[in-house]
């Protein structure tokens, strides 16, 4: 069977349905009633029945585009390498494997579809949603690129319970940094003077240093692997640098591109080696970034900086940022109960 019909002076035939299948009289009935009222609603588009668009709004097609085109924003510096990794990694893993969304027209994606979809997904709570932040992501893309009108209803995720997070204290962090090699002890310092990303110290070049005002410019980082001439916030900042954080540039001089040079490969430094090295040698129990970049923040608040000064330092573009960085640390509060309700002899104060 085909559906055939007059509009707006033009004849058509539809040999087959949204899905390449050739229609039976049912669905050839149901078919000629949808366009009718698409008709009706003004917004009926031939072009949308035919073979060719039907197969561009497949999932698995749309979905291939919309990575294209993500592979050029990560190209243009637009989007970090990362997440186009992981955003390849959800496809080829979930999304293309899926009998609830696979040959499904992107425009007829429902909760249902999604609901199930999500139910079957392994790994914990915040993995799960991770996927599902990727795909509400490609339906947003698609609503803003004219391929459906409205982001289908979302599914009710898992409520993600964040894991704990530790700020070290400076004592505890000199502790750790003392079980490392002593090859690689410097850089690993200097993300603690500076709070800086493990990405950005790996990347700092000496191009960056102001020695004369004593503050370093953070315009480049890695994500996967690749140097990225822009930082997470995308664009330059400059940020003061400690005694002791000069006096680790200082001694790290040489004719290398960059500052902090590996002695085991004579190149500069990857974030997942300084990664394993923490780990394996600090005896910290804390991952690096918690142990530099999480405790640098709280040790600042806990010295007294404002929240202006703080998100300052840590260049975060919301407080809310430089909020979930603060862990207070087990002395400073127990500090603060313990001053609970005492009360100061001021008169006894004068006397001395």
């Amino acid at each position: 069977m085909y559906v055939r019909f007059m509009w707006q002076g033009g004849l058509f035939k539809f040999y087959k349905d949204k899905n390449g299948r050739a229609r039976s009289y049912s669905t050839a009935i149901i078919d000629l009633g949808t366009i009718n009222q698409q008709i009706e609603e003004k917004t009926f588009d031939p072009k949308e029945w035919l073979p060719a668009a039907i197969e561009e709004k497949k999932f698995e097609n749309a979905m291939e585009t919309w990575l294209a085109r993500k592979e050029k924003e990560a190209q243009g510096g637009k989007l970090a390498p990362s997440t186009l990794g992981a955003y390849r990694t959800y496809k080829n893993l979930y999304y293309l494997t899926s009998k609830h969304l696979m040959e499904t027209d992107i425009r007829e994606i429902r909760l249902k579809h999604l609901q199930n979809f999500y139910d079957e997904l392994p790994g914990s709570a915040k993995y799960r949603k991770n996927i599902m932040d990727a795909l509400y992501t490609f339906f947003r893309w698609s609503k803003r690129w004219g391929e459906i009108k409205e982001v289908p209803t979302w599914p009710e995720l898992e409520k993600v319970i964040e894991k704990e997070r530790f700020a070290l204290t400076y004592e505890d962090q000199q502790t750790g940094l003392a079980r490392l090699p002593e090859a690689h002890r410097d850089i690993i310092e200097f993300l603690m003077e500076t709070g800086l990303r493990p990405g950005e110290g790996c990347a700092l070049q000496s191009g960056d240093i102001d020695f004369k005002r004593r503050r370093v410019l953070i315009r480049r980082g890695y994500s996967e692997g690749k140097l990225r001439d822009r930082t997470k916030q995308k664009k330059e900042q400059w940020i003061p640098l400690s005694d002791r954080a000069c006096e680790l540039i200082d001694a790290n001089q040489n004719d290398t591109l960059f500052v902090f040079q590996n002695p085991s490969t004579h190149r500069g430094y990857r974030t997942e080696y300084l990664r394993r090295l923490w780990v394996k040698h600090s005896g910290t129990g804390v991952e690096l970034y918690e142990g530099t970049r999480h405790s640098f923040c709280t040790q600042i608040i806990e010295e007294g900086a404002t929240g202006p000064q703080a998100q300052q330092l840590m260049r975060h573009a919301d407080r809310r940022s430089t909020d979930r960085y603060f862990h207070p640390t087990d002395d400073r509060a127990r500090d603060i109960v313990n001053r609970r309700g005492k009360v100061i002899n001021m008169e006894r104060t004068k006397k001395k």
